[in-house]
C-alpha cells in the first residue's frame, strides 16, 4: 500500500537522522582505570528519572493506574529515584535500571545511551 511505504520511508528517514552531540566537561568517578559513574551536582527528581528511563532509554514505566493503592505507587517512585540516582553515580549496575524494563531485564543498556543521558544531565545543570 502506498501510504504504508510513505510512513516506512519517513520512519527510516527520522531514525537515520544524524546529530552532533556537544558535551561540556564533566566529572566522573573512577575505580582504578575503570569508570564508575557521574559526579552529580544534585539528585534527580522523579520527573527527571522518568524522563531518562522512558524518553531516553525507551523503557515503559508503570503508571498510577497499575497500582492497587497510592502507597504502592509512592514506594515505586521512591525506589525509582533511589535506583536511577545510584545507577548514574555508579553505585549500582545496569540491572537496577533494567528491572523496570519488563521482559528485557537481561538486555544491556548500551554505551551510546550515555551520550544522550550526559547531554540531558548537562541541560538540566545536574552534571
Amino acid at each position: 500500500m502506498k501510504t504504508d511505504r510513505i510512513k516506512k520511508e519517513n520512519f527510516e528517514k527520522v531514525m537515520s537522522k544524524k546529530r552532533i552531540v556537544k558535551l561540556d566537561k564533566f566529572k566522573m568517578t573512577y575505580h582504578g582505570n575503570f569508570n564508575d559513574g557521574f559526579v552529580l551536582k544534585r539528585s534527580l527528581s522523579i520527573g527527571e528519572c522518568k524522563h531518562i528511563l522512558r524518553d531516553l532509554l525507551g523503557i515503559v514505566l508503570q503508571t498510577r493506574k497499575d497500582f492497587c493503592d497510592n502507597e504502592e505507587y509512592v514506594d515505586f517512585n521512591e525506589d525509582l529515584i533511589r535506583n536511577v540516582n545510584n545507577w548514574l553515580r555508579g553505585e549500582s549496575g545496569d540491572n537496577s535500571i533494567m528491572e523496570y524494563a519488563y521482559g528485557c531485564e537481561n538486555d544491556q543498556i548500551g554505551i551510546w545511551n550515555a551520550f544522550k543521558i550526559a547531554e540531558y544531565l548537562q541541560y538540566k545543570k545536574i552534571l
